[in-house]
């Protein structure tokens, strides 16, 4: 008994040892950038969570900051993971940093206009805490957007729908109108090349 499950046990690592290097080499990228870009913009974000708790308790507690950019690595990190299972299981030709520059970039414009926005209260009551505050809502707000922008961008990907496609470049004269260019024995042949416009 013990020795059929070891002969199986060894034909499963020999099937897995043959294509299991493909699919490394095809999917590995794509997981690894994901879960890289993924844990880059969920530090982003975290710290954007720990910057509104650290207005919010009057620019007191700095950990704040260092608490919302490590649980934000790491809690980027896995939903990097997650996107890269789910674009492998969609089939999405993709180099693995659709959801991370959506949340990145979501986060940075929505800090930015907090931040712009805090203007508006700090005129009134003249307290620092309204700029972080607000870069810290603002971030929070854009990240959440981002993420929900990136996975509908993700989900919503068909390959086989091109909108645009084609191709633009120089081609040699002579392969397009052959007959035309004289080629006599001994004569210079002129080097003439167009422009290929092909949608």
């Amino acid at each position: 008994m013990k020795g059929s499950f070891f002969r199986i046990g060894i034909m499963l690592c020999l099937v897995t040892g043959i294509f299991l290097p493909v699919q490394a080499i095809e999917r590995g990228p794509l997981i690894a950038n994901n879960i890289l870009g993924g844990a880059a913009a969920g530090t982003l974000a975290g710290l954007s969570v720990g910057t509104l708790a650290y207005g919010l308790d009057h620019n007191y507690h700095s950990e704040y900051l260092i608490n919302g950019a490590v649980y934000g690595f790491l809690g980027g990190a896995l939903l990097g993971g997650g996107a890269a299972t789910y674009e492998i299981v969609i089939n999405k030709p993709d180099p693995g940093f659709t959801l991370s520059g959506y949340l990145a970039g979501g986060t940075g414009l929505g800090a930015l206009i907090g931040f712009v926005a805090a203007v508006i209260p700090y005129t009134r009551d003249k307290t620092p805490e309204d700029f972080t505050i607000g870069l810290g809502l603002g971030g929070v707000v854009g990240a959440v957007l981002g993420t929900t922008i990136g996975f509908i961008d993700i989900s919503s990907h068909n390959s086989s729908q091109a909108l645009l496609s084609g191709k633009v470049g120089l081609i040699e004269v002579a392969s397009v109108l052959p007959s035309v260019i004289p080629t006599q024995p001994g004569e210079p042949m002129l080097n003439c090349r167009l422009v290929e416009l092909t949608f």
